[in-house]
């Protein structure tokens, strides 16, 4: 192509509107990626100082509170215009349980090349590797860090040839020869379960295997994970757990909560009865709250208990050591999370870290998950948070908006102890072509 007639092609680049001048006509016209990458960047001169565009990707009601509320401070505090739907272009998104809503598949060729945007969103796409049970499983084992969780083994409906049967029943037969059926209790999980259900506890193998065997083929995959027989209980001989609420931005450096969350049981634990969820789940929707129920205890009451009653300290014999293993199993997930130096799209997320404490005071890592609605008294600390942390320096070029803002009255604070392996090639901001 002669000097004059590339010329004429970007001049006509220039004027286009990118919304109608595709990829395909592009190609067509000057058959070279230096043609393209200058189209992109021409277009982007006028649009650079132009509205941010954020849009949700389900009905309000689905969104979630947390993200209703990240929703409404772009919005206010960013100016930042909203969409009524997901056509067309968009520089952020906020989308539903299990990233319901979030147009993967357009980030990769219409956003990229079409638009010239790198959009930001509120779920890694692999997330899934930490947030179904057996998948996490799968992480811990291949970084070799499966003892931070009890003995778990793995069955797949769908592929008969890859269950852990054998491995299970002599794990089985060993805890029923080693101890009682407390320390030969098992807790069954489909991997896909939320809300406490598909969820069987049980000391008896046969009913175990029946239970898997009867579960539909097409099914999700279970984890068959050994019970802590031996939990520490609260007066009332009540059962709880820890929730960690942790932050992970578009480079994976991550921000934990400092305020912890203390869900009970309502009901008075007991091996003796292994069908009393309301005893052994402490998830809100088995637990159902009433006015008279027992409520979840605040952290800083849980610290004194201990302190008084055990002569532990809360922060330095469980929160710490809960801390670092959240690190550890970031670090193993990292690679999985599949957006680091991704060209196509960014993304940040808020997990749940849940932890039992055994009558030793050490904390057992559980599982994580990705909820969408959070207690009614952090949100809105949490939600500014997130802006703060992980959205507003996205679209900040230049610099490090969030190191210019102070730690003070942050609920989430860095992780320090997460290796990170981001890389070179993740973007510092977003392209707002």
């Amino acid at each position: 192509m002669s000097a004059t007639s590339e010329r004429r092609v970007k001049s006509k680049m220039k004027k286009s509107d990118p919304a109608n001048y595709t990829i395909h006509d592009f190609l067509n016209e000057c058959k070279t990626s230096d043609a393209a990458d200058s189209r992109f960047e021409d277009a982007g001169d006028a649009e650079a100082s132009g509205p941010t565009y954020f849009v949700t990707g389900v009905a309000p009601a689905k969104l979630g509170n947390l993200y209703t509320r990240v929703g409404a401070l772009v919005g206010e505090q960013e100016g930042w215009k909203q969409k009524k739907d997901t056509s067309g272009r968009f520089h952020f998104i906020l989308g539903g349980a299990r990233g319901a809503g979030i147009p993967f598949k357009r980030f990769a060729q219409l956003f990229k090349w079409d638009y010239g945007i790198t959009p930001h969103c509120n779920y890694f796409r692999g997330h899934v590797w930490l947030t179904q049970k057996v998948k996490l499983i799968q992480t811990l084992r291949q970084a070799g860090i499966e003892h931070l969780t009890p003995e778990a083994f793995l069955f797949f409906p769908s592929s008969a040839d890859d269950n852990e049967t054998e491995q299970f029943r002599i794990a089985s037969e060993s805890g029923s020869k080693r101890a009682a059926a407390a320390g030969n209790t098992w807790l069954v999980k489909a991997s896909d379960a939320t809300r406490g259900e598909r969820t069987l506890i049980s000391s008896d193998y046969d009913e175990i295997m029946t239970h898997i065997e009867t579960q539909d083929k097409t099914g999700s995959p279970l984890c068959v994970q050994r019970y802590l027989a031996d939990p520490l209980l609260l007066p009332g001989g009540r059962k709880f757990d820890l929730r960690f609420f942790v932050l992970v931005d578009k480079d994976l450096d991550s921000f934990v909560s400092s305020q912890v969350l203390v869900k009970t049981c309502q009901h008075a634990f007991s091996m003796d009865d292994l069908a009393d969820k309301m005893a052994h789940l402490s998830t809100a929707a088995v637990q159902k709250r009433t006015d008279s129920a027992p409520s979840d205890m605040p952290v800083e009451q849980l610290a004194k208990w201990l302190s008084s009653e055990h002569g532990a300290n809360f922060e330095a014999d469980i929160a710490e050591p809960a801390r670092e293993i959240i690190a550890q199993v970031l670090a193993a997930a990292q690679d999985k999370l599949e957006n680091v130096g991704h060209a196509d799209f960014t993304s940040f997320q808020v997990f749940a870290f849940d932890f039992a404490v055994d009558a030793g005071l050490k904390p057992w890592f559980v599982e994580v998950s990705a909820p969408i609605d959070f207690p009614d008294d952090l949100v809105d600390d949490l939600a500014r948070d997130v802006v703060d942390l992980a959205v507003q320096p996205v679209f900040a070029a230049g610099s490090d908006a969030r190191a210019e803002k102070p730690c003070e009255g942050r609920i989430f604070m860095p992780l320090p102890t997460l290796s990170r392996t981001a890389s070179s090639a993740s973007n510092n901001s977003v392209s707002k072509k």
